[in-house]
């Protein structure tokens, strides 16, 4: 049941003061116009703003703005938002054009009654699932099917404004509409009014500007120095006057919040108030120390739960987030000198009460008042404290090492500044009663043991433990249940058993290693678990009985890793002290929740040892300038589930920026060889501390446990390798707590073109093709060199074995007819000896064209100029021989090269033998790309179409068949003759 709102505003003067809740405050920038008319929180978390210049959708970090000149399907009718309504995956906007629907899952935008050209000032929902809207010319429409049509139209009263401020939706079949100066019953199915609350001077003003719903059943109407409560159940009005004794225009500004307890409200002069509708509990606080008067002017107030409210100034959007209310503090900072830090150290009782002692002075808390006092030094900066006997104290202290202290008389009873031995105690730092008898003493220099009975420290009990912790400080001590004693200290843990005897270490060399060797503080759980809070590795817990270190860092939820003190709870529970925040830590679980500035932590640094546990339950725990307590009794574990989204993507070789809607990533990113980075944009569903949110990724296919991202909300990848991977993203909210699901981006890295598979297929078949035309070639050059070798042994058959066996014959026969005919003996030895020379020179034409150095046509030439010489000229023809120097270069095959000297040969042996040719003209000229051959003589020629006997000529034809050559034979009775050769060439 909820307490009377009138009740709640005749109570607002008198309790100002009762309670001054803790705020902190964010700011973020990017409002390109800050005269914001309208808010809305969809169901993913994100909030959306109307303004004068678009719609904005803001998710903790950014701003996103939209209006009628965007691009694409999120375009509006509109750019001057007037109202807003989430209604699941789906905003209504009310603009100066129509009304507007985004889908916020796809980004589509549908557009209403614009062909009216209304300016839709409310939108609200029935209970069937009807969406009305209410313009500012008194006309209310309603969805009816895919369109919306008229429902009612209200009558229009002269110096009235009928723009319909508020549409409201409490019944069945029952709805309000809310006018300046007028609030009439509606009946959404039925299409008909009634008035309830017509316009009356001393009721309802004309110029009512503002109005919140709290519940079903009350309004409050703010204007200028007066506030009006209308109870929808009763037909009348209540006025109550607003802080009159604080000034006479406030009400500017009231929140409505429906979703939670707690209502806000702020007049002008920036005092916040809040009302618990369960408790009746009003509190209030001055919000104009915290924010700069010039600087930040508000505008627009909207809240949706009861951690806080948004405030949108002319500076940006101010987060407000409420303190809990079960966390307390106490502010040591001195007024007159706030430059110099107070470092608390450790608590004790004296006998005005529970002291925090610092460096220079010890502080009495006033629990009652919740005020301190301070007062001169007596124990020097204690450490840790020990009850002793007739109710003293033994002290730690890092000045005095060692003492007794009176709690009575505040003063120092006996000090152990030195040992019987004369070494100095430095630095008392920790304390552990062992038994009736000794008392462990850790301290800056070592380990020391006191007797209480002899009242001396143990010398030879000294030198035997100290030697195991040479210049190490030692922070912590415990004892276990089943008498093993635990240290921890700078270079690692260590465990003695129950005579003070060395049984283990642990540190990073050991078995199991312990990743961090600087510890802080320390405790043993029910189940003989050893809980260590280090020095920048979180919480470290040991298991002697399977030898496991498990671990809990900022990675899973930690505020920070630097864990200065701990304080346990119960079997489960214990509360870090940490350097960014107090955490509720569950050791069985390993889970914790978080709490920070906004929440009533007073400084995020807190003090090593410097916590106490009083009798009621109460835990007090040191940070830098003050001290933190609380009941955790009053602590409830439960929170609202979190969850994740992605906002926006953006990759290098694309200019503009992606605005995500979607609620989950369904194709899969292609980033192409040119997209070197790749952005991921994502919030949280809770904006209530953006700035304390925490974030871990994971590149599957890459990665193997997940990366801190800390605070950032951006994820940027440089250089991905190709493949295909799954970017999974998730969050952590403020408490500690997991977000409930994960953002999963598919994304596929196109590989440069040389590291295709089908590019490595395809070279691959080109090496093959390659291969292959190369075995192709050779067997093709092993054919030419087999074809040669026939050809040679061909031509070394028919020319050189014919005439071998020519000179065989002619010289057995000459042989024997040199005794009987002499003279023919004569004539048959010179045709050896012409058939010899015959031979000679087709040897040297054979080895001549095998030879490779021959190529080029200049060889060729000198070859067919000698010949000439040995032939023509030694017949005294004269002889003219022209050469192109283009055809120096030209390389030929073998067997054509051979072809053309022996088509050459033949043709000059034709005009030495039967031309009788006084002249011969020789040219081996190139005509683009062939090769000339021209031999001309001036000799009697011959009819060629009378040419039957002989080989020559069909020798000439064969072998410019041979080498794909084109040769005429130009020739007449007295006219000469004519060998033109044609021959193509590179």
């Amino acid at each position: 049941m909820t307490r009377p709102v009138v009740l709640f505003l005749f109570l607002l003067s008198g309790i100002w003061a009762q309670g001054q809740p803790a705020f902190h405050l964010s700011f973020t920038k990017g409002l390109s116009n800050t005269h914001i008319t309208c808010s809305a929180q969809a169901e993913d978390g994100l909030i959306w703003l109307g303004a004068e210049n678009g719609l904005y959708r803001y998710n903790g970090y950014q701003f996103d703005l939209f209006n009628e000149v965007a691009k694409g399907p999120t375009r509006l009718s509109s750019a001057k938002i007037m109202s807003l309504l989430a209604d699941g995956h789906l905003l209504w906007i009310g603009t100066t054009n129509g009304l507007n629907c985004l889908d916020m899952h796809t980004g589509h935008v549908q557009w209403w009654l614009t062909a009216q050209e209304a300016t839709i000032t409310s939108i609200a929902k029935t209970q069937q699932g009807q969406i009305i809207a209410g313009d500012n010319n008194g006309q209310v429409y309603v969805q009816t099917g895919p369109q919306f049509s008229l429902l009612v139209r209200l009558p229009v009263y002269k110096n009235v404004d009928p723009a319909i401020l508020q549409l409201i939706v409490t019944g069945h079949e029952e709805g309000w509409v809310v006018q300046a100066g007028n609030i009439l019953r509606m009946h959404p199915q039925r299409g008909t009014i009634s008035w309830e609350y017509r316009q009356r001077a001393d009721r309802i003003p004309t110029n009512a500007f503002h109005t919140s719903f709290i519940n079903n059943t009350h309004f409050i109407l703010s204007w200028k120095k007066k506030v009006a409560v209308i109870n929808v159940q009763k037909p009348d009005v209540e006025h109550v006057p607003c802080w009159q004794q604080f000034g006479q225009q406030y009400g500017q500004f009231f929140i409505g919040n429906k979703q939670g307890r707690l209502l806000w409200m702020m007049d002008e002069k920036n005092r916040v108030f809040t009302y618990d509708q369960h408790t009746g509990r009003i509190e209030s606080v001055d919000l104009w120390k915290q924010l700069n008067p010039g600087s930040y002017i508000p505008y627009h107030l909207f809240s949706f739960d009861d951690k806080g409210f948004w405030l949108c100034t002319s500076g940006g959007i101010v987060r407000f987030t409420r303190g809990n209310s079960f966390l307390h503090a106490y502010d040591l900072q001195s007024p007159a000198s706030p430059q110099l830090p107070v470092t608390t150290r450790a608590f004790f009782r004296g006998r005005r009460g529970l002291y925090v002692s610092t460096y220079t002075s010890a502080i009495l808390l006033d629990t009652v008042h919740q005020k301190s006092q301070s007062f001169p030094q007596p124990l020097f900066a204690p450490a840790q404290t020990l009850p002793a006997p007739n109710g003293w104290l033994w002290v730690a202290s890092e000045f005095h090492g060692f003492c007794k202290y009176d709690p009575a008389t505040e003063t120092e009873v006996q000090g152990f500044y030195k040992n019987p031995y004369q070494v100095t105690i430095r630095e008392g730092l920790s304390l552990l009663q062992v038994d009736d008898d000794k008392i462990l003493i850790g301290a800056g220099s070592g380990l020391y043991v006191y007797s209480i009975k002899a009242n001396t420290l143990n010398p030879p009990l000294y030198h035997r433990l100290v030697s195991s912790f040479p210049g190490k400080r030692i922070f912590a001590m415990a004892r276990a249940a089943d008498g093993k004693i635990w240290l921890g200290a700078e270079n690692g843990l260590f465990c003695m058993n129950s005579e003070l005897q060395l049984q283990q270490q642990y540190d990073h060399r050991s078995k199991p290693a312990l990743p961090a060797v600087n510890i802080r503080a320390l405790f043993i759980s029910s189940g003989h678990k050893v809980v260590m809070g280090t020095l920048g590795n979180g919480i470290q817990v040991l298991d002697p009985a399977t030898k496991t270190i498990s671990s809990f860092t900022s990675l899973h939820g930690l505020p920070d890793n630097l864990i200065y003190s701990m304080v346990p709870e119960n079997d489960s529970i214990c509360w870090l002290g940490t350097g960014h925040g107090l955490s509720r830590f569950n050791y069985r679980s390993f889970s914790c929740s978080n709490y920070y500035r906004q929440d009533g932590v007073i400084n995020e640094e807190f003090n090593t040892h410097s916590t106490w546990r009083a009798d009621d339950g109460t835990i007090y725990m040191g940070v830098m300038n003050g001290v933190v307590y609380f009941d955790p009794a009053e602590i409830s574990a439960q929170h609202v589930p979190v969850r994740i989204r992605l906002t926006g993507m953006q990759q290098s070789g694309r200019q503009e920026r992606r605005v995500w809607f979607g609620a989950d990533w369904q194709d899969p990113v292609r980033m192409g060889p040119s997209d070197k980075i790749i952005q991921f944009e994502f919030a949280l569903s809770d904006l209530s501390s953006p700035g304390e949110n925490r974030f871990q990724y994971k590149v599957e296919g890459l990665d193997t446990d997940w990366n801190l991202l800390g605070a950032q909300n951006v994820l940027r990848l440089y250089n991905l390798p190709a493949g295909s991977f799954t970017v999974r993203i998730r969050g952590m909210a403020p408490d500690g707590s997991l977000t409930q699901n994960e953002i999963s981006v598919p994304v596929r890295v196109v590989p440069l073109f040389y590291k295709t598979i089908w590019f490595y297929g395809l070279l691959l078949a080109v090496l093959s093709l390659g291969v292959w035309l190369l075995y192709r070639y050779r067997i093709r050059q092993m054919k030419k060199v087999f074809q040669l070798r026939n050809k040679i042994a061909r031509d070394l058959h028919d020319d050189i074995g014919s005439t071998l066996s020519g000179i065989s014959i002619l010289s057995s026969i000459t042989q024997k007819e040199m005794a009987t005919h002499p003279g023919r003996a004569q004539q048959q030895l010179e045709q050896i000896g012409s058939d010899a020379r015959e031979m000679l020179h087709n040897m040297n034409d054979i080895i001549w064209s095998v030879n490779p150095h021959h190529d080029q046509l200049e060889h060729s030439f000198v070859r067919m100029r000698q010949f000439v010489a040995q032939t023509l000229e030694a017949r005294n023809i004269e002889v003219q021989i022209r050469f192109d120097e283009q055809l120096e270069s030209v390389v030929i095959p073998m067997e054509a090269r051979r072809n053309l000297y022996l088509i050459f040969k033949e043709a000059i042996n034709n005009i030495a033998k039967y031309a009788a040719a006084t002249q011969v003209l020789i040219v081996l000229e190139k005509q683009e790309k062939q090769l000339q051959l021209l031999i001309k003589d001036n000799g009697k020629g011959f009819d060629v179409d009378q040419v039957t006997t002989g080989n020559g000529l069909k020798n000439i034809k064969q072998r410019a068949a041979d080498m794909n050559a084109v040769v005429n034979i130009e020739s007449a009775p007295g006219k000469g003759a004519a060998l033109i050769l044609q021959l193509q060439v590179p």
